[in-house]
């Protein structure tokens, strides 16, 4: 994809928890579909995908899931652009997601889309953290 193309999509980072919400609900083939529809980048990292990765392992989680996480892997790789790690100097409530904020900040994202009410309140957030369901309702 040509780098004046990517100027016109709207720019996004979907942290772990929106994308295992997605999986769980059975919704990522509808999610691609809004992604395409709505002509949406969502960026991803190979942090990212190893964590989603680690968590759809849980026990919990693939009690959840109605397919093993390669499928998931499979679809979540196939809808997001791969941009690599960039070491985190943000100081996020959640330092674990700090490289969330990194990936999202370098690549100039309108929004991170996340779950986690700490970042969602976070007041001094360099970026935009919206919920899953006010992405939903964007487009």
């Amino acid at each position: 994809m040509s780098a004046a193309r990517r100027k016109k999509l709207k720019r996004f980072v979907l942290d772990t928890n929106v994308w295992i919400s997605y999986a769980i609900n059975g919704e990522l083939e509808w999610l691609a579909h809004y992604i395409v529809q709505n002509r949406l980048l969502i960026y991803a990292s190979p942090l990212l995908l190893a964590e989603i990765k680690k968590v759809l392992q849980y026990a919990r989680v693939k009690k959840l899931v109605k397919a093993p996480a390669a499928s998931y892997m499979n679809v979540i790789s196939a809808i997001v652009l791969l941009k690599g790690d960039i070491p985190a100097s943000i100081n996020s409530p959640d330092p674990d997601d700090d490289y969330v904020f990194e990936l999202a900040i370098s690549n100039s994202a309108k929004a991170i889309v996340c779950g986690d009410k700490p970042l969602l309140y976070w007041e001094e957030s360099p970026i935009k953290v919206i919920s899953k369901k006010e992405f939903e309702m964007l487009y």
